[in-house]
């Protein structure tokens, strides 16, 4: 990836990175193998700054949701931009009617 890409806001590049809020409990989660990768070995990988491809004994499903509107924990409406132009498919099947039994 860019690396210069990662200092900005918006990051909908089409480098595959996508940005995660709990980054360090996924990363331990992942690496649940600690003869192999303690937190030593995890910092030292880490301070190479070079892509590391690691292969999981217990592969997980991962699962993208790609919301560009919501409620924050106040119940307050936003939107974000929708940076991928899917709204506008989405809105024209939920346009439809409701199938009849």
């Amino acid at each position: 990836p860019s690396r210069s890409l990662f200092a900005n806001e918006k990051r909908a590049f089409s480098h595959g990175c996508i940005r995660l809020d709990k980054k360090w409990e996924l990363l331990i989660d992942l690496m649940d193998e600690p003869d192999v990768w303690n937190m030593e070995k995890i910092n030292e990988v880490l301070s190479t700054e070079k892509t590391t491809r690691v292969n999981l004994n217990n592969p997980i499903d991962i699962v993208l949701l790609y919301w560009t509107a919501g409620a924050d924990k106040e119940d307050r409406l936003y939107f974000n931009e929708d940076v991928y132009d899917r709204d506008a498919a989405v809105l024209k099947e939920l346009d439809k009617p409701f199938p009849q039994p």
